[in-house]
Parts: C-alpha cells; sequence; structure tokens
C-alpha cells in the first residue's frame, strides 16, 4: 500500500478535525468520516494513519511518520476502518461499503509491438516450396551465382554458390518470402542477387576483423574499402604503434667471414644507427641482395635500404620519396623481409659458386641438378637470385648459352666461404 493523499490535504484535514483524544479508535472513525465525506475512496490504511499523525496522535515530533503508531494502534486503526470500509482491489487499499469507489491509478506500462513470428510446423513454408521448385525447375541458385560472381570477382564460384544455398535454406526455414508469394509477387533474380550480396558483403566487412584473414585472403573492414575508394589510403592507428615491449630482430655480422646471422635485442638495446653494426662491404652485401630480389625497382628499394638502415622516419622517407606515410610503411616491410631470407640467398650463392669453381662454364640447368633440397631449400626459385648475385658483386661471369663461370674474386670468396 502507498500514501494517497498529499501532506497538504493530510494537514487541512488534520486541522479540520482538531487534536487528537486520548481515544485512537473514536480518533480512527473521525478520520475516516471525513474521508468519506470529501469522497476519498478508495483509501489506504496510510492515509489515515498520516491524518492522525498530523492530529498529534502518538509521540512523534515528526508528523511524516507512522512508526508510533504500531502494535496494538495499528490493530485499533484496523478495527475501525473494517467497521466502515471493505478491501478494494489491490493490496491494503479500501472502499467505503455504501459508496461506489474511484477507479485505483493504474501505471500504465507502454505495449511492445510483437515482431511477426511465423509458428513453426510441420508443413514446409510457401518459400521452402516455391525455392524448391525454381532450382529444380529453373536452376535459380546457379543463376544468382552466376550474377553474383559478376560483381565479386574475387570469390570462387562454389563459395559463392555456398553462400546462396545458405541464405535460400534460412529464408525457406523462416518463411521469408511467403506472403510474396501468396500475393502472386515472388522475389525475381535480380532482387535475391542483391539480398544475398548484401549478406555477403556484411560477411567479408566481419572477415576484415579477423587476422587471419587478413593476411591470408587480403580481407579489410568496409572503413578501409570505403578510405581507399574516396583515394586515400587508411591503416589503424593501433597498427601504427610498435609494442614498446616487442624485441627487435636485426642483422649482424662477426667479421670473421661468416657473413650475417639474426639476433633479437630488447627495446632499450636498439641503437641509434643501425649501420654501426655493419662494416661497409656488409651494407655493400645487403643491399646487392635488396636489388636483386626487387629488380623490377632495384634503385628504389636500394633507397629505402639505406633509409632503414639510417633509421629514417616514416615522415622523413615520405616526404623525401613523395610517396604516403602508408607506401613507406609496406616498402619498409618489404626490405625487412629480404633481410630476413638473406641468409638463405647467401647460402645458395656460395653452393653455386662452389659448383662453377668445379666445373666453370656450367649451364643453368647443370647447376639446377647439383643444387636441390634437401641440402639447400628455396630451390630453384632462389638460384636465379644467387646467380644475379654472383654476378653483380663480380665474384661469377655470365658467358653464352646461359653458362656461368667464377672469377679470381670469386674463387678467394669460396676460399673465405664470404660474400663480402
Amino acid at each position: 500500500m502507498k500514501l494517497l493523499l498529499g501532506p497538504m490535504v493530510a494537514a487541512t484535514l488534520a486541522s479540520q478535525l482538531g487534536s487528537s483524544s486520548p481515544n485512537l479508535h473514536d480518533d480512527a472513525l473521525r478520520v475516516l468520516a471525513a474521508l468519506k465525506r470529501d469522497g476519498h475512496n478508495p483509501f489506504t490504511r496510510k492515509d489515515v494513519t498520516a491524518i492522525l499523525l498530523a492530529m498529534g496522535a502518538g509521540t512523534s515530533a515528526d508528523p511524516g511518520t507512522e512508526k508510533v503508531l504500531h502494535g496494538a494502534s495499528w490493530l485499533t486503526i484496523g478495527e475501525a476502518i473494517n467497521e466502515v470500509a471493505v478491501k478494494g482491489e489491490g493490496r491494503g487499499y479500501y472502499n467505503f461499503a455504501d459508496i461506489a469507489a474511484r477507479p485505483r491509478p493504474v501505471k500504465v506500462k507502454a505495449v511492445k509491438k510483437e515482431k511477426k513470428v511465423v509458428p513453426r510446423s510441420g508443413e514446409p513454408t510457401e518459400t521452402f516450396k516455391w525455392f524448391e521448385r525454381q532450382m529444380r525447375d529453373f536452376a535459380l541458385d546457379r543463376k544468382v551465382a552466376a550474377l553474383l560472381s559478376r560483381k565479386f570477382h574475387r570469390e570462387d564460384y562454389d563459395d559463392l554458390l555456398s553462400e546462396v544455398h545458405l541464405w535460400f535454406t534460412k529464408w525457406s526455414n523462416k518463411g521469408t518470402c511467403d506472403q510474396y508469394i501468396l500475393d502472386g509477387k515472388p522475389p525475381t533474380v535480380t532482387i535475391l542477387t542483391v539480398w544475398v550480396g548484401q549478406k555477403i558483403i556484411h560477411r567479408m566487412a566481419r572477415d576484415g576483423q579477423d587476422a587471419l584473414r587478413r593476411e591470408t585472403m587480403g580481407s579489410r573492414t568496409q572503413l578501409e574499402v570505403q578510405s581507399r575508394r574516396d583515394g586515400s589510403d587508411y591503416i589503424s592507428e593501433k597498427a601504427r604503434k610498435m609494442d614498446p615491449n616487442a624485441p627487435r630482430a636485426i642483422w649482424v655480422g662477426d667479421g670473421e667471414g661468416d657473413g650475417l646471422h639474426r639476433e633479437f635485442i630488447a627495446p632499450e638495446e636498439v641503437l641509434v644507427d643501425l649501420t654501426e653494426i655493419f662494416e661497409e662491404g656488409e651494407l655493400s652485401l645487403v643491399r646487392d641482395i635488396v636489388r636483386v630480389r626487387r629488380r623490377r625497382a632495384a634503385d628504389r628499394y636500394a633507397r629505402f635500404f639505406d633509409h632503414l638502415m639510417n633509421r629514417t622516419s616514416k615522415e622523413e622517407a615520405a616526404s623525401l620519396e613523395g610517396v604516403s606515410e602508408l607506401r613507406v610503411t609496406h616498402l619498409y616491410q618489404r626490405v625487412r623481409d629480404d633481410l630476413r631470407d638473406a641468409p638463405i640467398l647467401i647460402e645458395v650463392a656460395l653452393k653455386v659458386l662452389d659448383i662453377i669453381t668445379a666445373e666453370p662454364y656450367s649451364t643453368l640447368k647443370e647447376i639446377e641438378v647439383d643444387v636441390i633440397p634437401p641440402q639447400i631449400s628455396g630451390v630453384p626459385a632462389d638460384l636465379k637470385q644467387a646467380l644475379s648475385l654472383l654476378v653483380m658483386r663480380g665474384l661469377a661471369t655470365e658467358a653464352q648459352g646461359s653458362s656461368y663461370a667464377p672469377t679470381e674474386a670469386g674463387r678467394k670468396a669460396l676460399e673465405a666461404q664470404s660474400l663480402v
């Protein structure tokens, strides 16, 4: 139950009734008579108690409480109420027995619009029957997949057909097109192509958030795709920031002719100038490896190798080369990939140098026979690059018929087992 009368109404009625008397039962009947006279119907026991407190009943100095009227007092008030009123609708509400009660205020709750759901039953939906007939008689699924393949060029046809079957099945189970079919307006091939296409776009946008699909399939989010359409490169700010606690991998030489090897160092140990790690001859070798692996744009990648070795920032490199910072990021990464694969190329080159020293003017096919796995990995993909590296550094010469022979410098390099 709750208080229906406001404090001002209770105070007004109390002033009209006067002070309380020693007889609480008589005071309660006086209050009930006043409530009945003024038409306060229904009422609650808290209304009666509030007026009694305002009249001075009990000993509390706080007229807003009813704690002083408890125990026997509550029973006395209840007996007086039961003499002139009956219980009404709801807990704690009372109605006077001989007058009609006003409707109790009810809080109106907002009615939620219920979503129309097709009830599940054993019978197949109209959508299911229609799809089944169209696929059997008119190859609807293949038509939709063929139209989708014109828009999604990079998607495999079988994958698109599987996507079409997936959504046809879902719509059939829900009866999505039931009303359209019953009205004689079933969806056309074009409309179905648009519907499935929207589902594929949504799925591709989710794939752009998956690290594996981004790396293996080149998936991108909608924001990245839209930014490229607008002519601007986009990369997440989080992707631009390197983990400050991640170790750095660098290439170092031991100075004893054993070539380069990879080392991982903590961030605080990173040198300001990477050129201090290499001798000039070692820098020249690594630069030539980058030029050999990037023959179509050798000069550009050689410059970016120098930028990387000099620790030129992306902003400075972008300004010097006239490209975007994102482009600099990609080129720096490709140079790092070349440095990572440099030991394999050096190993192949030393093996080739050994072969042409033992048998000068060996042809490419003859060299290929000797340089085979499991002795050396990456062959024959790295074989031509190894030969180009030897010729570029003056360690071998190319004769007619794609045959190769070592130079004097090449023989010395083989003895030292170093291309530096």
